[in-house]
C-alpha cells in the first residue's frame, strides 16, 4: 500500500493538453465573490463522468498528485470507500472503464504528475487491458485492492489504514450496481479526512466486515441513514461494546448529508467559505467528496435534477449569510442551472439572524450562543465589541444573556470566523416560541428555551391588536389560547400594540415526570409541560386512552407530543423502552437476595458514563436479569467480577414496552 509522497508540479505540456481537450482550464471552479453557485466559473462539469472525475481532481490538487486511486465509473459502490483510500494517498479519485482508460483520465494523470496507480476493485471493474494501458503510459500499478465483493474491497481499503482509527462510518451497500448508495457519498469529505466507510446489507452485517471492525476495534461507529436493521446495529453492538455507537439519518440522502454537514465534527460551525453540491443520484459527488475533504467544506446533495431536497434546503437557509462561494459538480444535466440559483436564493434570500447570548461565566470562560458554545482560545476567532477586536476575556466581560452574536466566517481562509457583539435589550426579542410564566409569559430562544424576554400579562392592553391563528382575537382569547410551545410575534416598544399568536405543538423526550409536570426534551430545550388532566384528549401508541392508563405507562425516554388550541388540549404518548446506560465501574455492590421488610430493593452503582454525560448512581433492582461476559449469571458471581474500570450495561424494566430489566459484566 503506498504512503503518501511530496507533490510534483504537473507538466505546462501535460496541462496545456487536458485544457485543449475538456475545452476548460484547471482551477474552474474559481467562484465569484459571494455564494453565487451559478455563477460563470463556479461549476466543475465535463461531457461525462470521466471527465467531470478529471476536472475535479485537477481543481482539488492544483500542485499535483504522485498517487491517485483509480475506480470503475460505472461500478458507483465499489468506488465509494475510494475517498477514504484517497484521504490515505494524498491524492484523488479518478474514473475508468474496465477494458479503456478514458482519454480524459490519461490526461489528468499526466497532468497531475502521478506516478503510481492505487487500483480499487477487481478485474471485472478494471480488467487486464486497462492495467496494460496506463503501464504503457508510464504509471506504476503496484496496488490492487480488490476484495471478493464489494464488501470485502471496502474491509481492505480500512485495513489499509492506520490501526488506531477514531471513527468508522457503517453505510448500507446493498444496491444494485450502478446505483448510488448515497449515504456512503455525502460522508466523501469525512471520509478523505480519515474516517473509513464500511459497507453492509440493510438485514445482515458480512462477515469480512464483522472481521474489519473486530480487528480495528474503532472507538467510534457511526451508521448512515435510516436503512441499518437494529439486528446489524446489535451485532456491531456487541462485537465493539466498549465503542460509543450513533445514527446520523435524515429523511432522504439531502437531509443525510445535511446532517453530516451540520455535525461540527471537522467543520468550524458546519459551514465554510466554500460549499460543495453534487447530485446525490451520480458519481459526481464521488470526486467532489475527495475537493471537499481538502477544503474542510460541507457536501451538499441534491434530490436528483428536480429538487435541491429538503436537507440541503435547510441547510442553505441557516448557513447561507456565512457562505462566500459554491462550486457545483457535475454537468447542467446532472445538476440543472436552475437549481444552482434556487440554491444562490435560499444562501442570500435574507439577511443573517443574530444568535443570542443565552449563557455567560465570566469564571469558567463559558459562553453559549444558543446551543453553539464558541471556543475562546481558538486562535482563528476575532472577537469585536464595538467595532474593536479585542480579547475573549473582554469580549465574555462585555456580554450578558439576552444579547445578541453575529458570527461571520472570514475569507480566504476557511478557518476564520468574526463573532460581533451586538447590545441588546429584551425588547429587541420580538419573536419566538413561547411558555406561560406566573406573570404572564416569556419569550424563549428556540434552541435552548432560555428566556429572553419576560411580558408581563398586565402590559397586554385591550386596545392593542391580537390574533390567534391569523384570526382576529381579543386579550382574554390571547391569554386562554396560550401554551407552551406556541410561538408569538409582537409589536415593537416596551409595551407592544399587536399581539399575533400561533398555535403549535411541543414534541419530545421524557427528562422527569413530577406529580405536577413533565420535563421534555426537544429540539428547542427543555420545557416543564403541565400534566395532563381529565379534560385533556389523551392516547397511548396510536389508540384513545384514559387519563388512568396514560399515567400508568408514562415513563422516562417516552416520547410525548402536546397541543393546546381552544378546541382543547390533546396529548400523545409513545412508550419508548429505556436506553441501554452503559460505562465504567467506580463502586456499589449488586444485592445477591430478596431484601427483608423495610431493606432497599435496589443496588446503587456508581459508574462513569461513556456517552458524554457525567458519572451516575445506576439503581438495579434484586431481581434484575444479570450476564457475565454475554451468558446468564447470578448477582454473586456479578459481585466478584465487579472493579474498578470494568465495563457495565444496565437496561431498566418498563412495563408499558414489556422491557425487562438487564444487568451486564464484560
Amino acid at each position: 500500500m503506498p504512503v503518501p509522497f511530496p507533490r510534483h508540479a504537473r507538466s505546462v505540456a501535460a496541462t496545456a493538453a487536458l485544457v485543449l481537450l475538456l475545452g476548460a482550464s484547471p482551477g474552474t471552479a474559481e467562484a465569484a465573490p459571494g455564494f453565487v453557485p451559478d455563477a460563470a466559473g463556479s461549476r466543475l462539469g465535463g461531457a461525462d463522468r470521466f471527465e467531470t472525475a478529471a476536472l475535479t481532481a485537477l481543481d482539488a490538487f492544483p500542485e499535483g498528485a504522485r498517487t491517485v486511486v483509480l475506480a470503475n465509473g460505472w461500478r458507483n459502490v465499489d468506488a465509494l470507500t475510494g475517498t477514504y483510500l484517497a484521504g490515505l494517498v494524498d491524492g484523488p479519485v479518478l474514473l475508468t472503464d474496465r477494458d479503456v482508460v478514458p482519454t480524459a483520465t490519461l490526461a489528468a494523470l499526466h497532468a497531475l504528475g502521478t506516478e503510481d496507480v492505487v487500483v480499487l476493485g477487481d478485474e471485472n471493474s478494471v480488467g487486464p487491458r486497462a492495467l496494460d494501458q496506463l503501464s504503457g503510459e508510464g504509471f506504476d500499478v503496484g496496488d490492487v485492492l480488490a476484495g471478493e465483493d464489494r464488501y470485502d474491497t471496502a474491509a481492505q481499503v480500512y485495513e489499509s489504514g492506520p490501526d488506531d482509527g477514531e471513527t468508522v462510518y457503517l453505510a448500507r451497500g446493498d444496491f444494485p450496481a450502478g446505483q448510488v448508495a448515497a449515504d456512503a457519498l455525502a460522508a466523501g469529505p469525512f471520509a478523505y479526512q480519515g474516517r473509513a466507510v464500511l459497507l453492509t446489507a440493510a438485514d445482515a452485517l458480512p462477515d469480512v466486515v464483522a472481521e474489519a471492525l473486530l480487528d480495528g476495534q474503532p472507538r467510534s461507529v457511526v451508521f448512515l441513514g435510516r436503512g441499518i436493521s437494529q439486528d446489524v446495529r446489535d451485532e456491531v453492538r456487541d462485537l465493539l461494546p466498549n465503542s460509543y455507537q450513533e445514527t446520523v439519518g435524515g429523511r432522504d440522502r439531502t437531509e443525510t448529508a445535511a446532517l453530516l454537514a451540520r455535525s461540527g465534527t471537522t467543520f468550524t460551525m458546519g459551514a465554510t467559505s466554500n460549499v460543495a453540491l453534487a447530485n446525490g443520484y451520480t458519481v459526481d459527488a464521488l470526486g467532489a467528496g475527495v475537493w471537499a475533504g481538502r477544503r474542510k467544506a460541507p457536501l451538499l446533495l441534491t434530490a436528483g435534477t428536480g429538487a435541491l431536497g429538503i436537507g440541503t434546503e435547510s441547510y442553505l437557509r441557516d448557513w447561507g449569510s456565512a457562505m462566500t462561494s459554491g462550486t457545483v459538480f457535475g454537468s447542467v444535466a446532472s445538476v440543472p442551472d436552475a437549481l444552482a440559483v434556487r440554491a444562490r436564493e435560499l444562501a442570500r434570500g435574507t439577511a443573517p439572524e443574530l444568535r443570542p447570548v443565552t449563557a455567560v461565566d465570566v469564571a469558567t470562560g463559558h459562553l453559549a450562543l444558543g446551543r453553539y458554545s464558541p471556543v475562546g482560545d481558538d486562535r482563528d476567532a476575532y472577537w469585536v465589541v464595538d467595532g474593536e477586536h479585542v480579547p475573549y476575556a473582554r469580549f465574555l466581560a462585555a456580554a450578558r444573556v439576552g444579547d445578541a452574536v453575529l458570527v461571520r466566517s472570514n475569507t480566504p481562509r476557511w478557518e476564520g470566523y468574526t463573532l460581533t457583539l451586538v447590545h441588546r435589550t429584551p425588547q429587541d426579542w420580538t419573536s419566538g416560541p413561547v411558555t406561560p410564566t406566573a406573570s404572564g409569559f416569556a419569550v424563549l430562544d428556540p434552541e435552548t428555551a432560555v428566556a429572553l424576554r419576560d411580558v408581563p400579562a398586565a402590559d397586554l392592553v385591550p386596545t392593542a391588536i391580537y390574533t390567534v391563528d391569523g384570526v382576529a382575537a381579543t386579550r382574554a382569547d390571547f391569554l386562554a389560547d396560550l401554551s407552551t410551545g406556541d410561538t408569538v410575534v409582537l409589536g415593537p416598544g416596551a409595551v407592544p400594540s399587536s399581539y399575533a399568536l400561533t398555535n403549535g405543538s411541543l414534541e419530545g423526550q421524557v427528562l422527569d415526570v413530577t406529580a405536577d409536570s413533565v420535563l421534555l426534551d426537544t429540539r428547542g430545550g427543555r420545557f416543564h409541560l403541565p400534566r395532563p388532566t381529565a379534560q385533556t384528549q389523551v392516547s397511548v401508541d396510536g389508540a384513545r386512552s384514559t387519563l388512568s392508563a396514560f399515567d400508568r405507562d408514562l415513563s422516562v425516554e417516552d416520547w410525548i407530543v402536546d397541543a393546546a388550541t381552544r378546541q382543547g388540549r390533546t396529548t400523545v404518548l409513545r412508550n419508548i423502552p429505556p436506553k441501554e446506560v452503559y460505562g465504567d465501574f467506580h463502586s456499589g455492590t449488586l444485592l445477591t437476595q430478596a431484601p427483608g421488610p423495610g431493606e432497599p430493593s435496589s443496588a446503587f452503582l456508581q459508574v462513569d458514563l461513556r456517552d458524554g454525560g457525567p458519572p451516575a448512581v445506576l439503581e438495579v433492582p434484586w431481581d434484575c436479569d444479570v450476564q457475565v461476559n454475554g451468558r446468564p449469571s447470578t448477582a454473586a458471581a456479578a459481585n466478584t467480577r465487579l472493579g474498578y474500570g470494568v465495563f457495565v450495561r444496565l437496561q431498566r424494566a418498563d412495563a408499558a414496552t414489556g422491557t425487562r430489566c438487564g444487568f451486564a459484566v464484560s
